[in-house]
């Protein structure tokens, strides 16, 4: 048996994964096949902003390798924000 909290933190996240999904396949369909991924990002970046999803662009997150830190060791291209972040 699910706790509610756990139960409304799925559906956050299944509705927040909805909307990214949704708007990489708006991005897809509209420009189509065969584009440089730098123009797929940056027309996925402004679907994220007329749709409202908050989300950081490439921001670095720090690698760690027995002892030390790695700057820029990951950047992943897109970190949405939770709720909890998105108030600040």
């Amino acid at each position: 048996m699910k706790r509610r909290g756990a139960e409304n933190a799925e559906d956050v996240h299944n509705a927040i994964s909805e909307q990214v999904i949704g708007a990489a396949i708006q991005v897809h369909r509209f420009l189509g096949p065969g584009l440089l991924e730098s123009v797929y990002a940056a027309c996925l970046a402004r679907e994220f902003h007329l749709q409202g999803i908050q989300f950081e662009q490439e921001r670095p997150i720090l690698v760690g390798y027995k002892g030390i830190k790695i700057d820029n060791g990951y950047r992943p291209k897109y970190g949405l924000l939770s709720p909890a972040r998105r108030r600040r």
